[in-house]
């Protein structure tokens, strides 16, 4: 029988004179006596007066108390006052007389000795006989670690809903059955679904199936539900509404205490931009590495935080696995004029400049221009020098070899014009005199003789002449510039009217472009071919000459044509090599 029974029933005031009803009651009240005794909860029992009429063992235990110090005591003044607690005078002075009976009623006090308790009373008044006071039985719970553990629940609780709120990753908390128990704000961020419309459902269901993805059904299936966990798994998807999305997925099954099931959490990471910039950040790399410009980054400490492979292989720079490789190191390698000047910024009004360094140890020489500029940070402030060393050594030392060249070229034409020329002029001069002087004297042949040594001073002359032309061409020549073809060949055919006349010709020129050309240079193709088309004409006909031209992407095709005599194509190599010709004076044996 019930302890709070068996009490009932001895308070319950009715007597009866049956024999067998009073060996009952008797009976009971020793059962109830030794279930005080012996039950482990506190108990006490009090009179009217709230005096302790008898206490149990888990009283005396729990709140180091002696029997001597509490039977016949007022409960409020055990302990030197430490009982007189209001919650518990306004229990028993108030509340038990109206309700008889009171459960749960809940008292927190700081006691001297065992220190801060939460206590839950459970109280209830026993009526003993007629005209006699009531007794009060009054049991009492230590609800201290309970209660502390339960409100440490509730602020872990908080606390992780607080975190799961706060996150600004999307999270998902799902049942084993991958229905959507909840959702952060996060989520509903960046995923624009309602909140009915998401929790309870099954994930695979979302938004018209969105998530129904065959890689998550396999990941959720075949980890979490194994009672496993993943990390960074990457999942990427066309969301319909929402486009290309790269998640980075975490996942983990949680058991909390207290619930029936478990639970899943899927947190994923919106990393879409993270992998663009990347891909853009790689393909710049790239494209840095495949330029013929060694490019190189160098914060304020002057560390190197970037070179490309051209730079490596230019400046013989360490492999990138090693660290903290300083620019005064690279410059420690080089020879030159100030080796480091090639890394200092450049102004505007000389954004690139030029210097000439050796590799030590080493035999390679260059010639560098070097562009050096201010590498800020976002916030503005500079945060190194970005750097570009291009390579010339080989148009340095091509035009090193053309000045020479030049120079030389400047010598020869020196010499041709006039070491070469002057004893032709005195040959010339003197063969001259002679054809003046014995014209007819010394008879036909020598006439000849002396026309032949004549006519071969002047296309010596005329050689010479060409020679120095072609010289002053290689050497630079005249400044290319916008020629307008249609006034050059006017002029030409200005200059050719009078054999234009005697020979018949006609000149058929139609309209021609504006060329970036040598003009001297043009003038003297189109005089050539125009007049050679009439020199070495046919006997039979008139010649005809047609300028024709003929636009391609990339230039201008122009050409000669004429009703000439022509050529053998046998001899196409040695028409156009320098000084040649196919037609020439017949020698007089």
């Amino acid at each position: 029988m019930p302890l709070i029974r068996v009490l009932a029933l001895l308070g319950s005031g009715k007597r009866n004179m049956n024999p067998l009803t009073t060996k009952f009651e008797g009976e009971a009240r020793l059962l109830a006596q030794a279930l005080v005794a012996t039950v482990r909860q506190p108990l006490l029992i009090l009179d009217s007066s709230f005096r302790v009429l008898t206490a149990n063992k888990g009283f005396y235990d729990m709140f180091r108390i002696s029997n001597s110090e509490t039977e016949g005591c007022v409960l409020f003044d055990l302990g030197n006052g430490q009982w007189n607690i209001p919650l518990l005078r306004k229990l028993l002075e108030h509340i038990l007389p109206d309700q008889s009976e009171v459960n749960g009623f809940e008292v927190n006090h700081s006691f001297p000795i065992i220190g801060e308790r939460v206590m839950i009373l459970n109280a209830r008044t026993l009526v003993q006989r007629p005209n006699e006071p009531p007794l009060i039985f009054l049991a009492i719970e230590d609800a201290t670690k309970r209660i502390a553990k339960t409100h440490e629940l509730e602020l872990s609780r908080d606390f992780a809903e607080g975190v799961i709120e706060t996150l600004r990753d999307p999270l998902l908390i799902l049942d084993v059955e991958l229905n959507v128990l909840s959702a952060n704000a996060a989520f509903y961020k960046s995923f624009p679904y309602a909140a009915e419309e998401t929790e309870g459902r099954k994930l695979y269901d979302l938004n018209n199936r969105d998530w129904n993805i065959p890689a998550l059904s396999t990941l959720l299936e075949n980890t979490v539900l194994k009672n496993s966990s993943f990390r960074d798994f990457e999942l990427d998807h066309v969301f319909p509404g929402l486009g290309h999305r790269i998640l980075l997925l975490n996942g983990r099954r949680v058991y909390e205490k207290g619930e029936r099931t478990d639970k899943i959490l899927l947190v994923m990471e919106d990393i879409t931009e993270r992998r663009r910039q990347e891909s853009s950040i790689r393909f710049q790399a790239d494209a840095l590495n495949r330029v013929n410009d060694a490019v190189i980054a160098i914060d304020k400490a002057g560390g190197l935080t970037y070179w490309n492979s051209r730079a490596e292989r230019l400046l013989s720079i360490p492999s990138k696995s090693s660290e903290g490789i300083q620019l005064a190191n690279i410059c420690t390698h080089l020879e030159g004029e100030s080796p480091g000047a090639l890394f200092e910024i450049s102004s505007e009004e000389q954004p690139w400049r030029e210097y000439r360094v050796r590799l030590k140890d080493s035999d390679d020489e260059y010639y560098l221009e070097s562009s050096a500029t201010t590498n800020f940070e976002k916030n503005g402030k500079p945060a190194g020098s970005l750097v570009v060393l291009r390579d010339v050594t080989v148009k340095k030392k091509a035009e090193i070899r053309l000045k020479r060249m030049n120079e030389e070229l400047d010598l020869f034409t020196s010499i041709a014009s006039h070491d070469l020329q002057e004893p032709l002029r005195m040959v010339s001069m003197y063969m001259g005199l002679m054809a003046k002087a014995y014209q007819g004297k010394l008879g036909p042949d020598a006439d000849t003789y002396i026309g032949f040594a004549v006519d071969g001073t002047k296309r010596m002359k005329a050689l010479i002449d060409d020679l120095l032309k072609y010289a002053r061409f290689e050497a630079g020549g005249e400044k290319l510039r916008r020629v307008a073809l249609n006034r050059i060949v006017k002029e030409v055919l200005h200059d050719l009217q009078v054999s234009i006349k005697e020979m018949h010709a006609t000149v058929q020129v139609p309209d021609l472009p504006e060329v970036i050309s040598d003009e001297a240079q043009m003038r003297q193709v189109f005089q050539n071919l125009i007049g050679n088309a009439i020199k070495y004409r046919s006997q039979e006909r008139a010649p005809i000459v047609t300028v024709a031209t003929e636009k391609t992407p990339t230039e201008w095709v122009i050409s000669v044509r004429d009703n000439g005599t022509g050529f053998d194509m046998a001899f196409a190599d040695r028409i156009f090599k320098m000084f040649q010709r196919l037609e020439t004076k017949t020698s007089v044996s």
